[in-house]
């Protein structure tokens, strides 16, 4: 739903583009930010083993995954605008949801195998 006010704010014309974006961006802001705590620090409320090798191979794996599809994510963009500058626009919320749920979907996984293995 936050993807979608982003890019509703993107392709709307008239007076719903600001609103979208003036609630979509900082919704959307809040929620990444929240997957990466729950990537950095999972199961803070169980009290987890900081020294757990299975939670520390878990978040270098994603936050692996995550600056990789960063990367990967910058430089489309801006191949993009070297060649086709008007879908910039509509590729920079693509690229911010693939950035933000890379690493949430891998750690699920990740976690998910490791749970089928008990």
């Amino acid at each position: 739903m936050l993807i979608a006010l982003v890019v509703a704010g993107e392709l709307v014309p008239g007076w719903a583009r600001p609103a979208c974006l003036l609630f979509g961006v900082p919704l959307l802001f809040i929620s990444g930010l929240e997957e990466l705590i729950i990537i950095l620090r999972p199961g803070e409320f169980i009290f987890p083993n900081p020294r757990d090798e299975l939670s520390s191979f878990f978040r270098g794996r994603t936050l692996q995954a995550g600056y990789g599809v960063v990367i990967l994510s910058l430089s489309a963009i801006f191949l993009l605008s070297l060649f086709a500058p008007r879908y910039v626009a509509l590729a920079l919320p693509i690229a911010l949801t693939a950035t933000l749920l890379t690493p949430s979907f891998l750690f699920n996984r990740l976690d998910r195998q490791a749970g089928a293995d008990e």
